[in-house]
């Protein structure tokens, strides 16, 4: 049997100081003590993500009361599956900036993640987003 861990977190920054902690408990406990010493790897990818979704996901009117879903289970692969759900505005690939040469300011969030884990899908369903990070076993 498949052991979910979840969190819910408001729209804001100072909600994103949940997911270290609850990371740190939630690992072993859905059955991936083997990972437990990535953490921290984990820990980035996930607030980077957050922090996306917080930006870009809500507007000025919607984030004082939004919220939205992480979820992460331990798949047959022993991956780690994260999973984020947002009932915000739809993510536009065109608006991700392109990391090159010229330094920007901002851009950087999604590039980490995908720096961090093995994959990362994104899918526009039922007026939510949906945001999958495996990490490898």
């Amino acid at each position: 049997m498949m052991t979910t861990a979840l969190l819910t977190l408001d729209a804001d920054y100072e909600a994103m100081r949940a997911i270290g902690p609850w990371l740190s408990e939630q690992v072993p406990a859905i059955g991936a003590p083997h990972l437990a010493d990535r953490v921290g790897e984990f820990e980035l990818a996930v607030h980077e993500l957050a922090v996306n979704i917080v930006d870009h996901a809500f507007d000025d009117t919607t984030r004082p009361s939004a919220t939205f879903d992480i979820t992460m289970h331990c798949n047959d692969d022993n991956d780690l599956v994260v999973r984020f759900v947002d009932r915000g505005i739809a993510y536009d690939d065109a608006d991700k900036p392109v990391i090159g040469d010229e330094p920007t300011i901002r851009g950087y969030g999604l590039f980490i993640v995908e720096q961090l884990a093995a994959s990362i899908d994104y899918a526009r369903s039922d007026d939510a987003n949906h945001w999958t990070l495996v990490f490898s076993g």
